[in-house]
């Protein structure tokens, strides 16, 4: 099972480099940029 991590900082630099790290480490990322993916996640 994949752990998700919730990015909520919208600052595009931050949020670029947290989120190609974390995919590189195998992580799913969710961001404000993709809600649909946070809704899925709390029904």
């Amino acid at each position: 099972m994949a752990t998700t991590v919730y990015i909520l900082d919208d600052e595009p630099n931050i949020l670029a480099t947290l989120e190609g790290c974390l995919r590189d480490e195998g992580f799913e990322v969710v961001t404000q940029s993709n809600p649909l993916a946070i809704e899925e996640d709390l029904e």
